[in-house]
């Protein structure tokens, strides 16, 4: 049987949601900010029809996310670290592109 002490004692959903996330090892809120950033990057992409112009947008939202949730110790620091890799590499691609024209 599962151990439901934690669960019985929660008082709020944020309760619910931290024991849920650490006896999850983190992958709650990591896999949350993942599918944030792929909805946002399809939202954005619908609405500008520039690839580049959605990735940058919605890697800055999610890395503004993840490092708060850093913050708060829900998420290990390499989801921050592979969206700053997505933001850089986008600008400096698209910078590229850009000059190339």
């Amino acid at each position: 049987m599962y151990n439901l002490t934690n669960l019985e004692n929660s008082d709020t959903i944020f309760d619910l949601f931290t024991y849920a996330n650490s006896a999850s090892g983190s992958i709650l809120f990591g896999f949350f900010t993942i599918a944030l950033f792929f909805i946002l990057v399809i939202v954005m992409f619908r609405n500008s029809n520039d690839i580049a112009e959605a990735l940058l947008g919605s890697s800055a939202v999610c890395l503004i996310i993840s490092s708060f949730l850093v913050y708060m110790k829900f998420i290990i620091f390499i989801y921050p670290l592979a969206f700053i890799i997505i933001l850089a590499g986008t600008a400096f691609m698209d910078i590229l592109y850009k000059h190339s024209r």
